[in-house]
């Protein structure tokens, strides 16, 4: 006759492993940290650049000016960032004024949504 006990005991261990698997708590969500973000304008100071620049995709040419390059770079395909210490907000409308201050220290208000800013309008800064 064939010993069907150790059959009988390796199935019944793996009802257990299955049934402690499915009764087992699912892992927590993972925290994920909310962007920076506003439903009203907020006023951010810092200096005008260009991602490009940034990212050393794009290279002044000598002699230019900063306010110069800023506005060829931004002509050439990138956008307007707002440097604020280690941080950078992509910046978009109110093109105009980013112009007049390209290269400057500026003081932009607008809307953060995350790591871009709506700008309704821009001010001179400090230096």
């Amino acid at each position: 006759m064939i010993d069907h006990s150790w059959i009988a005991a390796l199935v019944f261990f793996l009802l257990v492993v299955l049934l402690g698997c499915a009764m087992a708590e699912p892992p927590a969500a993972k925290q994920v940290e909310p962007a920076i973000t506003a439903s009203f304008p907020q006023r951010l100071s810092g200096t005008v650049a260009c991602a490009a620049q940034l990212s050393h995709e794009y290279t002044c040419r000598r002699n230019e000016t900063r306010q110069s390059c800023v506005i060829d770079c931004v002509q050439s395909g990138s956008h307007y960032v707002l440097l604020i210490g280690e941080e950078s907000f992509r910046l978009s409308g109110a093109r105009n004024d980013l112009e007049r201050c390209a290269g400057g220290n500026a003081i932009v208000t607008g809307v953060v949504n995350g790591g871009e800013v709506e700008v309704t309008s821009v001010a001179e800064g400090t230096k």
